[in-house]
């Protein structure tokens, strides 16, 4: 039995593999990604147009953005950037944003506006990393804590945006996220709940 939860284990962490069109190292989940974000915000989805898609921001859990919609800019082939397909119209997430400060050459286009590197002022939403939690009513699951390299959507449990909110003000921290989360957070994690789930006891330990 031990064998074959040893043999899920190992798959789970070749099913994600590093996009061959990006040569880029996973940065890690949600929390690693806090600091080094300049803008947080939890928002809807309100339009697409080419690599860039516009969010309704509801809330700033860090940061400052006084535009009531934002743009955010995603791939557009080998840049390291998340899809748009990704985040259909309508659907509600929590994003780490890095703002683009400035455009390289050749990354605009004026014949096609909708398709570019981004403007200044706006957000460019990397993917070598857990830069999104998916976001339902008042709660938001996904990668937050887990060291599972390109698993964006761990088994969990929602947590509550205003718990997320205290662990960005460092009222909260780990524990009190895995705690509610259940979050898989490492192999040694995922033997644990799987020897639970299968009924076997410590005796397997020893």
């Amino acid at each position: 039995m031990l064998r074959k939860i040893a043999t899920m284990i190992t798959l789970l962490l070749l099913s994600h593999p590093v996009s061959a069109a990006c040569d880029c190292q996973w940065q890690g989940p949600f929390s690693w990604l806090v600091d080094e974000s300049d803008t947080i915000i939890h928002g809807e989805v309100v339009s697409h147009k080419g690599n860039s898609f516009d969010i309704w921001v509801e809330t700033v859990l860090k940061g400052r953005e006084f535009q009531e919609v934002v743009r955010l800019w995603g791939t557009m082939g080998d840049d390291c950037r998340a899809e748009v397909k990704d985040f259909p119209f309508a659907t509600h997430w929590v994003f780490a944003l890095r703002k683009i400060k400035h455009i390289p050459d050749g990354g605009f286009n004026p014949s096609t506006p909708n398709i570019s590197f981004g403007r200044v002022g706006d957000y460019e939403l990397l993917r070598c990393g857990a830069y999104w939690l998916k976001a339902e009513g008042d709660k938001v699951s996904g990668n937050i804590t887990s060291i599972f390299d390109w698993d964006y959507a761990p088994a969990m449990t929602p947590i509550p945006i205003l718990l997320l909110q205290d662990f960005i003000d460092g009222k909260a921290n780990y524990a009190d996220i895995i705690t509610v989360s259940q979050e898989v957070t490492s192999p040694e994690v995922m033997l644990r709940q799987s020897k639970k789930e299968l009924g076997i006891g410590d005796e397997w330990d020893h």
